[in-house]
């Protein structure tokens, strides 16, 4: 959960403390978390809607962390245009959506309010970009196309069927992550499948009362050297370059 700093007076209540009798400081203590507990309890803030809206806030800032990753951009040889940049984080969307489905009810639920923090956002990164009004909803609707057709792809990837799931994933994978471009290479599908593959597995193995909080770590980075189809030369990207923000990247 998030962590506010005490506030000064809450500080030099501490600090004045020191020359009273410490039961009397702790009675005192317990008086004021009791109201403050009473308070929030009337507020609504410890309620099961607002604790699953804010684990929900939780999670889509940590889709949104790993997909600014310049390491796992690197090792995806993603470039940093809108649409790159917009499904890497449908993919890490995606992925939480998956594994809250393990979790019935609940999971439904929390799969809802991370689904709206997400079109929210994109929401407001078109209008940033000073797309008229009346134009929003229609870009909107792209978005929510491609991310659609997208989870469809994916989702056929971990039914247990033929055998090839991993082909399919890498089907999906160059049709949406890539954009069906035509230089992609074969390595950079085969990093991206094992990268999938593996964070749906941790994602199913970690306990739902840690994974439903937003507050669980993404696997480590596969450490890899593409050798992309224009970089022959070149076995390296340049880790030291910065994302563009979504907000100032090119709108497709």
């Amino acid at each position: 959960a998030l962590r506010t700093a005490p506030s000064q007076a809450a500080v030099r209540f501490s600090a004045s403390g020191s020359n009273t009798d410490p039961i009397e400081d702790g009675l005192l203590t317990q008086e004021k978390s009791w109201w403050k507990r009473k308070l929030l309890e009337v507020a609504g803030f410890n309620s099961k809607a607002s604790v699953r809206i804010r684990h929900a806030n939780h999670m889509y800032d940590s889709c949104l962390t790993r997909s600014d990753d310049v390491e796992l951009v690197k090792a995806l040889g993603l470039g940093s245009e809108f649409v790159s940049r917009f499904e890497l984080l449908s993919l890490h969307v995606w992925m939480c959506l998956a594994r809250l489905r393990m979790d019935e009810q609940e999971g439904a639920k929390l799969s809802q309010e991370l689904f709206d923090n997400f079109w929210d956002d994109m929401m407001n990164e078109i209008r940033a970009k000073g797309v008229k009004e009346l134009q929003v909803n229609k870009h909107l609707v792209e978005l929510q196309e491609r991310f659609f057709g997208a989870a469809l792809a994916y989702d056929e990837t971990i039914m247990p069927i033929q055998g090839n799931e991993d082909l399919m994933l890498a089907a999906a994978l160059w049709r949406n992550l890539y954009s069906g471009q035509g230089d992609v290479s074969a390595q950079q599908l085969q990093v991206a499948v094992r990268y999938t593959r593996s964070q749906l597995e941790s994602f199913c193995k970690l306990p739902s009362k840690i994974f439903m909080t937003g507050n669980f770590e993404w696997d480590k980075v596969p450490a890899v050297q593409l050798v992309l189809a224009d970089q022959q030369q070149d076995t390296t990207l340049d880790v030291s370059r910065e994302r563009t923000p979504l907000t100032q990247a090119e709108f497709f």
